[in-house]
């Protein structure tokens, strides 16, 4: 008897009126799980909200916290699934003068300076690394007992090991000569990650089907950001305020990097095929996508924007680049068009000109004064890090030669990846993960975000998905990644 005929026993029943509608015997075959989830929930929740005293905060969080560790202990692919959605919901700073429950949560602030839970100065970790370390123990436990584990290989586990060497090596000699411990872990602990990253995703991601779910997540946790933005600039009429009374931002500052790799993913949608469903789910949130990579207000971002769109298209094919060409120059005269319209122009509409204006050149910009002291500190910063690679060439970091020397290596040899893959979805998503190492790097040039724990964990798990991409391409599987509705079925 199947799901439809059980309801329709319910909702139909042949007895007379004065009869329960369900037996007694009926009644006995009832399932108890649902029952028992609800109670069991309920006295959860009731149980927590009466040890913290009433502290939401605190009783959401214990609750969300066995959540998951049961979701992770039974199915380690979902539990880093959610520990990514989270990645991309919870705010590492505050976002101007609002004070939303994605910052209030504290998930990237360590744990003794979350104002809501009990204060002691020992905790100097963040929930967010706790939660990584209790899936690095989950994947070493489970490689511990289950025989039947396949390890991957690392693609660039050697330029990787070298890169965080050094930063440890660094990290000592600031230590050894007087530097402040709690400041240089902030500085670093970022770019550990990357590499962590690096190492665990292709242990955890090993199937087309996982890829699917795992971009499903992005997709979702990416269009939340873009929608808290945009719901922040209609309330403020699709402005930014008059100088000095502005609201520099209504995103993170990081939010419209990640913006910009949904941009490329449905880019490579387009072109190479691949999952339909997440085609046309990126097509309908395009829009928000877009207006909140406006609200954001990052002009490093409309710069690495700039870039992406070369390095796609020298990365397409001959047939496809020729496609993406016209389609570019179409663009071009008319966001050509629409700049020589809005040059001047300080109105709602004008805002993407002004923006694109200030990043140009020293003048424009919908944040008047602001944008200009903005460009003054930063001609300040590259003076200091001049003087530094002038003073100390092999040691000192210079204008980011460390970083450079690991980046090309990835990215040359993830192009190299790309040219290899022949199914269209992989594709897509390898070509993603290529242009996020120079989207990145675009942006830290002038708005930092290497030292940034949303992306390097992000950019770490795009180069860590480079390492399983082509074992995918040659395995039998063929079929496109799952849909919701698989999901759900599964």
């Amino acid at each position: 008897m199947n799901m439809y005929e059980k309801i329709r026993q319910v909702i139909e029943p042949t007895c007379p009126v004065h009869k329960p509608l369900v037996s007694a015997g009926e009644q006995r075959g009832l399932p108890l799980t649902p029952w028992l989830v609800a109670i069991g929930g309920s006295l959860l929740l009731s149980g927590v909200m009466i040890t913290t005293g009433g502290n939401v905060l605190a009783g959401g969080a214990m609750v969300g916290v066995i959540i998951v560790i049961v979701v992770t202990v039974f199915r380690l692919d979902w539990g880093f699934y959610l520990f990514m959605f989270f990645v991309f919901l919870f705010d590492q700073y505050r976002v101007s003068v609002y004070y939303p429950f994605t910052t209030e949560a504290g998930y990237f602030v360590n744990i003794n300076a979350i104002k809501w839970l009990p204060q002691f100065k020992e905790g100097v970790v963040t929930p967010m690394e706790l939660h990584l370390l209790f899936l690095l123990f989950v994947l070493f436990l489970r490689a511990a007992i289950d025989k039947d584990v396949i390890v991957r290989p690392v693609q660039f586990k050697l330029v990787i090991t070298v890169f965080l060497a050094v930063v440890a090596g660094s990290l000592l000699y600031s230590m050894s000569h007087g530097g402040d411990f709690v400041t240089a872990l902030w500085e670093v602990r970022a770019l550990f990650y990357l590499g962590i990253f690096a190492f665990m995703v292709p242990q955890i991601i090993q199937d087309k089907s996982q890829l699917g779910v795992l971009m499903w997540f992005c997709i979702a946790g990416i269009s939340i950001k873009a929608f808290q933005g945009v719901s922040r600039y209609a309330e403020m009429g699709f402005t930014f305020g008059q100088w000095p009374t502005i609201i520099e931002t209504f995103t993170n500052h990081e939010d419209p990097v990640f913006f910009i790799t949904m941009f490329l993913f449905l880019l490579g949608l387009v072109f190479f095929g691949g999952d339909a469903r997440q085609r046309r789910a990126l097509m309908l949130l395009l829009l928000p996508i877009f207006l909140g990579f406006v609200a954001a207000q990052r002009r490093a971002t409309y710069a690495s924007l700039m870039a992406s769109i070369v390095a796609f298209i020298v990365l397409l094919p001959k047939k496809e680049r020729h496609t993406a060409v016209i389609v570019l120059t179409i663009f071009l005269l008319v966001f050509g068009a629409y700049l020589g319209a809005f040059w001047d122009s300080h109105s709602r509409v004008g805002a993407i000109a002004q923006t694109f204006k200030a990043t140009l050149f020293d003048e424009g910009g919908v944040r008047g004064e602001k944008d200009f002291y903005s460009k003054l500190y930063r001609e300040q910063e590259n003076y200091n890090l001049a003087v530094t690679f002038q003073e100390h060439p092999v040691i000192g970091i210079g204008f980011g030669n460390a970083y450079l020397m690991m980046f090309n290596t990835i990215a040359f040899r993830g192009a190299i990846i790309f040219s290899h893959l022949k199914d269209p979805y992989l594709k897509a998503v390898s070509l993603v993960c290529v242009i996020a190492i120079i989207n990145q790097l675009v942006v830290s040039y002038a708005d930092m975000q290497l030292t940034w724990s949303r992306n390097m964990v992000y950019l770490g798990t795009l180069i860590g998905l480079m390492s399983t991409l082509e074992k995918m391409d040659t395995a039998r599987e063929s079929v496109a990644p799952n849909s919701g509705e698989d999901i759900i079925t599964q």
